[in-house]
């Protein structure tokens, strides 16, 4: 009877491991230099397959012509890390389409 209940018991946990990685998968805005796009859900978009995985939106800024502009790029990264200077701004978060 104890071999059974510890077999029930593993599965449960199995199961469990299982829902939360599906839990963790979020859909994350892919685009390269779209600054002055539009961001629609059915266009581009990538959904993470680990549970490491965040949205992740970089900005540059340039100077062309004494203008200065911004080039963006969102995807999605295993190792993201949040940073910040004078031109360069790369964020990260954790939910759906929260690259926007």
């Amino acid at each position: 009877m104890l071999m059974k209940g510890s077999l029930v018991f593993l599965c449960t946990i199995l199961l469990l491991s299982c829902m939360e990685f599906e839990c963790r998968q979020i859909r994350c805005f892919s685009c390269s230099d779209c600054a002055n796009s539009t961001l629609a859900v059915n266009d581009n978009f990538i959904t993470t397959t680990r549970d490491t995985d965040r949205c992740m939106k970089t900005t540059i800024l340039t100077s062309k012509s004494g203008q200065r502009q911004q080039m963006i790029s969102r995807g999605a990264s295993s190792n993201c890390a949040q940073y910040t200077s004078e031109y360069i701004t790369i964020q990260c978060c954790s939910t759906d389409f929260c690259n926007a």
